[in-house]
């Protein structure tokens, strides 16, 4: 009776998150695959929580398990340390300032479970162990993910503090193979591989952005941040080739830009295009989920050329849509592609390869292009249905 009381028992779970995913806000990789997570276990029936460091309205919005945000208090000690470093560490100190805040609501809310922290900005770095089990979800390698070679003070002590929280970790798991195989070598950790889950096809959709500024256009899509690592640098080449073939070709890019060495990314990728390729560019910011899948649906396909990756949240959105992405060998993304839709990858940095993989889907009817996307949703609606990705999750945590 004992043993059958244990298997159903509900597990008290804390996720750490920067926020929560709000219609005003529009939100990341990380924060929508907590949000998934967190829904899904909490429809399983286990008692879920996220703590997040910013509160912008999402702690009082209503989602069907508990939330609450951090209070970061001033500290002198940061101020005069700030003072004396010339402010060149001020990033780090701050995040150390939010990690000693999430150490003090965890101590307030009490014993869990389990708490699952990304190694992303190190959130759970002083969490006392004596209160339940630490696992640290993977979401990258920050040496192999860094935009520039010149890697300031900052990035170096990023890299430690994660190292850190990776090796006090009770656990670790990775997304995807390719970065689990990556961590167990640098830290001689056992890393599994737990699924992300897709989107609910639920989701509500707004069509109005895409019909006023898209509607009627025939394009290929690139969405999510815009950096070096996601391959756009090699995009801007492969698009020149295909441009010369197909001067129709449309290309849209959706997403945040970043900065490499004061350097913007989106405007370097068109200096790259060249000035008499920018009529067939159109360049949009961040938009929510409401919004942007429409604009995915409508796209003729996807490209995501990524350098590095780690199951990147764009890809499945994509593929849960029936769009066919155009993604890379050696960057985690082969691990997501059924064996019958691998002609849609190229490899890494490749531009040959890449515009011409480009030009070849371009010219695929539209029937072929839904047969392929048809088999890619197939795919993920196997493997990374939110249900399932709960249960393998709670199996995890169980056997802790």
């Amino acid at each position: 009776m004992n043993q059958i009381k244990r298997k159903v028992k509900a597990l008290k779970i804390i996720y750490l998150s920067h926020y929560l995913p709000i219609d005003e806000k529009v939100s990341g990789g990380l924060q929508n695959y907590t949000y998934r997570t967190a829904l899904a276990l909490s429809k399983q029936g286990e008692d879920v929580s996220i703590v997040t460091k910013i509160n912008d309205g999402s702690v009082d919005s209503e989602f069907p398990f508990k939330n609450f945000s951090i209070n970061i208090k001033p500290n002198k000690v940061v101020s005069f340390l700030n003072k004396i470093t010339k402010h060149q560490i001020d990033g780090t100190l701050n995040l150390i300032l939010e990690a000693k805040a999430f150490r003090n609501k965890i101590e307030e809310l009490g014993p869990f479970d389990v708490l699952q922290s990304p190694n992303y900005q190190y959130p759970a770095l002083f969490i006392r162990k004596k209160y339940g089990k630490i696992v640290v979800r993977a979401s990258s390698y920050r040496p192999l993910w860094l935009e520039s070679n010149h890697v300031d003070i900052n990035s170096r002590l990023g890299i430690l503090m994660e190292n850190i929280l990776y090796r006090r970790a009770d656990a670790i798991f990775a997304p995807s193979q390719y970065l689990a195989n990556i961590l167990t070598k640098k830290f001689n950790k056992r890393v599994s591989v737990i699924p992300t889950p897709i989107p609910e096809r639920s989701s509500e959709e707004d069509q109005s952005w895409y019909q006023e500024n898209l509607q009627g256009l025939n394009y290929i899509l690139v969405f999510g941040s815009m950096i070096k690592r996601k391959g756009l640098f090699v995009l801007a080449e492969a698009m020149k080739k295909v441009w010369l073939k197909h001067p129709d070709v449309k290309l849209v890019l959706i997403g945040p830009d970043s900065n490499v060495d004061g350097k913007s990314v989106i405007e370097e990728a068109k200096n790259i295009m060249g000035e008499a390729n920018g009529e067939r560019i159109k360049i949009f910011g961040n938009l929510d989920h409401r919004k942007l899948f429409p604009v995915i649906r409508q796209s003729r396909f996807v490209v995501m050329p990524s350098l590095e990756d780690n199951c990147p949240n764009t890809m499945l959105e994509a593929m849960a849509l029936s769009k066919v992405v155009l993604g890379t060998y050696g960057s985690s993304m082969d691990e997501f592609y059924p064996k019958s839709a691998l002609r849609l990858l190229v490899d890494k940095g490749n531009v040959e390869q890449l515009a011409n993989k480009i030009i070849e889907l371009w010219e695929l009817s539209d029937e072929e292009l839904a047969d392929y996307g048809a088999q890619l949703r197939e795919f993920v609606e196997a493997n990374h249905n939110p249900e399932l990705c709960a249960r393998k999750l709670r199996d995890f945590y169980a056997s802790l």
